[in-house]
């Protein structure tokens, strides 16, 4: 019967079946035993590589997003149809552990249900949603749900009848039909004819708005508007903060925000101690009598059990800290007269231990140029060494006023939120002041 696949293959295949019973026997095989010397030395490299352990965690979310489920192995959780989950316990029986072999047998099933030669669901790209650090929406005072009905007046003195979403003391938002012609920027006048029956002096004064923000939704418009003569009217100010404080336990506070902030201080949490890059920030020391000049230092990096290789890397043999041999005067400055979208530069490093003593070369490639007979010389030597590395710089602008991160909600929304919205110490704040770059080593 002819072989449908070339021999060594079928070898191969012969050998994994019996891995786990017999490894012996499947080298005996007269399928392998018939097989050229070299086929015979590509089959055994080929099961070496295959057997190598994995921990690279299988998604299938990209093929079949609606179907996945998590499946523990080990200290990693993969996301897997339930016919990946088959395939991955029969491959893994197969190999004994979780491998190479079967991370790429469920690559091949991906292909095959992308293809549609398996049975799978339909496909759908899947895009996962980007997080700003850093990124907490912040309001000066409570936003309660609140629905109602107020009259809207444009420029043009065009009435609408439309109904509010939430108030707070100095915006509003309110949701109308699409045929309502506001656009950003616009002053408009609200008129809460809602409160006419309990607060009849609120509902017949006319308050100054103005459209900050427009959201189109399915079937009608998000408007969201911010008091432009809040300073020139204390009464309605007054109004509306007795008016929250006293029915806000009635109409909930909108928390949306605060949700947001939770979110995104989650992933925070789960990133940064894990963050495989180097972030060193840098000082710029002006010289009075120079001002235009100064010095450009490292002062601080901030390190993890992702980055610490880095900062070991760059330690010398009494254990002091020599990063600053990569992180130059030269090089920042290189770094900062590049375009804003091309600050990155690549250094290769090496180093040399002669008499229990470290010795740290490193060239950019811009400096590498600048000495072209010493170029392949120390690129030749340099990659032969087991210190070798080829580091990323990129340099980004930041400023100090960037470590006051207050708090989601105001002072009032809790006890302690004043004492928390605090700004830095100026005890703190001496040692940030001259903050100016972050360079990120990779």
């Amino acid at each position: 019967m002819p072989l449908t696949l070339p021999a060594h293959i079928q070898a191969l295949d012969v050998i994994l079946d019996g891995l786990q019973t017999n490894p012996d026997a499947g080298f005996k095989h007269p399928v392998f035993e018939s097989l050229s010397i070299h086929d015979q030395g590509l089959v055994r490299a080929e099961i070496t590589r295959l057997q190598a352990p994995c921990n690279t965690v299988i998604d299938m979310r990209a093929v079949a997003p609606n179907a996945c489920q998590p499946y523990g192995f080990g200290q990693l959780i993969h996301l897997l149809t339930p016919l990946g989950i088959e395939r991955f316990e029969s491959e893994n029986h197969r190999y004994g552990r979780y491998s190479v072999g079967v991370f790429e047998a469920l690559q091949q099933l991906q292909y095959e249900m992308t293809a549609g030669k398996a049975d799978a669901t339909q496909t759908h790209s899947f895009v996962s949603p980007t997080l700003q650090f850093f990124n907490y929406p912040q309001r000066s005072s409570e936003r309660m749900h609140f629905s109602i009905n107020v009259l809207l007046y444009t420029a043009v003195e065009t009435k609408h009848h439309l109904k509010t979403v939430d108030l707070s003391i100095m915006g509003l938002q309110v949701k109308a039909n699409k045929n309502v012609d506001v656009k950003l920027g616009d002053n408009v006048i609200i008129v809460f004819d809602g409160l006419a029956n309990e607060y009849s002096t609120i509902a017949n004064t006319t308050i100054e708005y103005d459209v900050v923000r427009v959201v189109e939704h399915s079937d009608e418009l998000r408007i969201f508007l911010h008091r432009a003569q809040a300073h020139n009217e204390p009464q309605v100010t007054e109004f509306i903060a007795n008016f929250i404080r006293g029915n806000k336990y009635r109409y909930k506070i909108n928390l949306e925000n605060t949700i947001n902030a939770v979110e995104n201080k989650v992933c925070e949490q789960y990133f940064t101690p894990r963050f495989p890059s180097l972030p060193v920030y840098i000082s710029h020391q002006v010289d009075k009598a120079h001002p235009q000049s100064g010095a450009l230092q490292p002062k601080f990096a901030m390190s993890n059990s992702g980055n610490a290789n880095i900062l070991s890397y760059w330690q010398d043999e009494q254990h002091q800290q020599r990063i600053g041999n990569l992180v130059s005067q030269s090089r920042i400055e290189e770094l900062i007269s590049k375009n804003s979208d091309q600050r990155e530069i690549f250094v290769y490093a090496f180093n040399h231990v002669k008499n229990n003593k470290v010795y740290f070369y490193s060239a950019s490639q811009s400096e590498l140029e600048a000495l072209p007979g010493t170029k392949n010389i120390l690129l030749s030597y340099g990659a032969h060494k087991a210190s070798w590395r080829v580091f990323k710089l990129q340099l980004s602008h930041m400023s100090p006023t960037q470590a006051y991160t207050p708090l989601s909600i105001p002072n009032e929304g809790h006890k302690d939120a004043k004492t928390e919205n605090m700004p830095p110490s100026a005890r703190l704040m001496k040692h940030l002041i001259d903050l100016r770059y972050i360079v990120l080593v990779s």
